[in-house]
């Protein structure tokens, strides 16, 4: 099916046999409304209705539901997935029109559901493809490629664009947010080659495969995922200078505990970070997530924290709002994090002029 059959809802000739059903109900459901029609009274209407040619519809449901069940894997047998999608599309856009549908609600509430659900589903089996293949991002090449074009490729060709578009939005949200996830858990690389396969596959390889069937709009929820592959492939000394801004907006640069100096504006901190952002390419991050990739680096992967900052903090804030104000840091960063959380505001060097400092910076943050 070419892209303008799919936008209109047409369907491919060797294809019409996935709404066999589909019209079959709607001429049942035709005939069975002429009758209707007899009965005068709304009542009778919908009493007819409601037991002829409701518990026919929710037949049709549970049928269609069985023959999702019985697919072994719905990405390999995509034709079959995308016939049941099809179908319940159809039956969907036959009672928007139907005179009577409004005596069948629930019925018709459960069609809609189940192709709702069965749109997640197959979303979620990209999503699963995905997280069992997530060891390979940063072993091998075009990984993306390999696993999600054949499918991704046979549910365009088949799908019209109402279905189409519903099902890869869902896949590119689960899939920017599994990949995300999962960075921002994950330890520091172990070395540049690490680094690159990983930003390779899923910045140039995803993008490449999802460019070709999708419009740049409808992959935004990926941004995020490719500004952390941004700060990942920086030059070291423009990462090294980001990570200082990053530091000193977060209140945990050195310098700043180190000196009693007066503590920056909020604006002139946001333009700042505003600064970095724009030398680093990276359009929109909360700090928290910037400086978790940054110590991802392999090159960076020990620019931790120091005992006096976090032991300032665990006085201001308590150890568990301390320990919450780091959740985002993964790996080695996170756990370097909780050992500092160990220990008591006693073993800091900082003097009372200096935490008054700190803590005077931190009212702006909390």
């Amino acid at each position: 099916m070419d892209v303008d059959d799919r936008r209109a809802g047409r369907v491919r000739g060797d294809q019409s046999e996935v709404f066999a059903l589909a019209t079959l109900l709607a001429d049942l459901f035709e005939r069975a409304a002429e009758r209707a029609s007899c009965l005068t009274a709304e009542t009778a209407r919908h009493g007819y209705c409601s037991s002829v040619l409701q518990p026919g519809l929710q037949q049709v449901v549970s049928a269609l539901s069985k023959c999702w069940n019985d697919l072994d894997d719905p990405l390999q047998e995509a034709k079959e997935a995308a016939r049941l999608l099809e179908t319940l599309q159809e039956i969907c856009v036959f009672l928007d029109g139907f005179a009577e549908a409004k005596h069948i609600s629930a019925a018709a509430d459960e069609v809609q559901a189940l192709r709702l659900t069965i749109l997640d589903k197959l979303a979620g089996c990209f999503e699963e493809k995905v997280q069992s293949s997530w060891r390979k991002l940063r072993a091998e090449p075009s990984v993306f490629s390999y696993l999600l074009a054949r499918p991704l490729s046979s549910f365009a060709s088949a799908l019209r664009e109402v279905n189409f578009a519903a099902l890869s939005q869902s896949v590119v949200t689960k899939v920017a947010n599994l990949l995300l996830s999962q960075l921002l858990r994950q330890g520091p690389f172990s070395n540049e080659v690490e680094l690159e396969l990983f930003t390779a596959n899923c910045r140039g390889d995803l993008q490449s495969l999802l460019a070709s069937q999708l419009e740049s709009d409808d992959l935004r929820p990926l941004e995020e995922l490719w500004d952390c592959c941004q700060l990942l492939v920086l030059p070291l000394p423009l990462a090294r200078d980001t990570l200082e801004v990053l530091q000193r907006v977060l209140r945990l640069s050195p310098s700043f505990f180190r000196s009693a100096e007066k503590v920056e504006s909020v604006q002139v901190l946001e333009a700042k970070l505003a600064a970095a952002y724009e030398a680093a390419s990276v359009q929109d991050l909360s700090p928290e997530i910037a400086v978790s990739m940054l110590r991802k680096r392999p090159d960076m992967a020990n620019s931790g924290l120091f005992e006096q900052e976090i032991a300032v903090l665990q006085d201001l804030l308590g150890p568990s709002a301390a320990q919450a104000r780091f959740q985002d840091l993964a790996g080695g960063a996170g756990r370097l994090v909780a050992s500092r959380l160990r220990s008591t505001f006693i073993a800091s060097e900082a003097s009372p002029k200096q935490r008054q400092t700190v803590r005077a910076g931190l009212k702006i943050l909390i």
